[in-house]
C-alpha cells in the first residue's frame, strides 16, 4: 500500500510542477534544449495518375553520412508533402535542414508555421534553400513559437528533392 502512495504522491507532484506551465502558455511546456533533431513525415499525395505516375513517389538510398530519401519535383502539383511537426518553444531557435550530397539538385519551398506570442492564433511564412551548391545542415529560419515545417514536391521538372531520411530538421536554440 505504501508503494501506491509514494506513485500517487510523485504523481501529484509531477501534476503540481506542470499546471503552473499549462495555465501561462496554453500547451504542455517544452524544455529548451540546445539542439534537437526532428523526423520527417511523408505522405503521399497521390500517385499511379498522370500528374503523379508510377506507385512510388518518393524513395530512399544513403549519401556519405547517413540514409536518405529523395523524390523528383513535379511542375505545379504536388504528389508528396514531407512535414516536421515541431516541440513547441518560446526560446528564439535556428531551424536548420540536411540537404544531402547525393539526390539533392533542387529548390525546397518550406512553409514554416507557428503559434502567435499571444497564443490565439497562428501565423505562416515561405522560406527556401536551393539544395544544388549544399551539402550538410543550413539554417532556414530563426525565429521562436513554431509548431511546423513542411514542403511538397512542387518545382521545375528534372530535379530531385533530398533530406534526411530519420533526422533532416534540427533546431539549435542558443
Amino acid at each position: 500500500m505504501r508503494s501506491v502512495q509514494r506513485i500517487a504522491a510523485r504523481a501529484v507532484a509531477a501534476a503540481a510542477l506542470i499546471l503552473p506551465a499549462l495555465a501561462l502558455t496554453g500547451s504542455p511546456a517544452v524544455a529548451d534544449p540546445a539542439e534537437e533533431t526532428f523526423t520527417p513525415y511523408v505522405t503521399t499525395l497521390e500517385s499511379g495518375t498522370s500528374a503523379c505516375p508510377g506507385n512510388d513517389q518518393y524513395f530512399s538510398g544513403w549519401d556519405t553520412q547517413r540514409p536518405i530519401e529523395w523524390t523528383y519535383t513535379n511542375g505545379d502539383h504536388a504528389c508528396i508533402r514531407v512535414e516536421y511537426k515541431v516541440a513547441f518553444t518560446a526560446a528564439n531557435c535556428d531551424y536548420q535542414f540536411y540537404v544531402p550530397d547525393r539526390q539533392a539538385t533542387g529548390y525546397i519551398d518550406f512553409w514554416v508555421e507557428g503559434i502567435t506570442d499571444q497564443g490565439h492564433g497562428t501565423w505562416g511564412i515561405n522560406r527556401g534553400i536551393n539544395e544544388i551548391d549544399k551539402e550538410g545542415w543550413h539554417t532556414i529560419y530563426t525565429g521562436d513559437r513554431v509548431t511546423s515545417i513542411k514542403f511538397w514536391d512542387k518545382g521545375p521538372k528534372g530535379y530531385t528533392l533530398g533530406w534526411g531520411k530519420y533526422a533532416s530538421l534540427k533546431r539549435v536554440c542558443s
